[in-house]
C-alpha cells in the first residue's frame, strides 16, 4: 500500500486513526516543516525489517552444508576451481 504523509500536528490530532491505517498495512510518514522525520509501520512489517537474521556468511554456510554437490552433478574439485586465486593485476599509483 502507499505511504500517507501527515504533519506532526495532524498526527497528534489523528493518532488513533493513524494507528488503524498502520494496522491495515499503510505506512504513515510524519513530517515537520515539510521534511519527513519518522515513519509509522505495523509491528509485523517492523519485525520483518529489523528481525534477527543470520549474517550472509552463516546463511551461506548453512545452505552449503545442506547441499550435496555430487548429487547435483558438481564435484568439489570443480567448485574449488571456480575461484581465481591469482593475486590479480599489478596497479601503479
Amino acid at each position: 500500500m502507499a505511504t500517507r504523509r501527515y504533519s506532526v500536528a495532524q498526527a497528534r490530532d489523528r493518532l488513533p486513526g493513524l494507528l488503524r491505517e498502520v494496522a491495515r498495512g499503510v505506512d504513515v510518514e510524519i513530517a515537520r516543516r515539510g521534511e519527513g522525520v519518522a515513519v509509522l509501520v505495523s509491528k509485523p512489517r517492523y519485525r520483518a525489517m529489523s528481525g534477527d537474521r543470520p549474517s550472509f556468511r552463516d546463511a551461506y554456510g548453512r545452505w552449503r552444508r545442506s547441499i550435496d554437490l555430487d548429487a547435483v552433478g558438481l564435484d568439489s574439485k570443480f567448485v574449488k576451481g571456480l575461484r581465481d586465486r591469482s593475486p590479480g593485476r599489478k596497479v601503479e599509483l
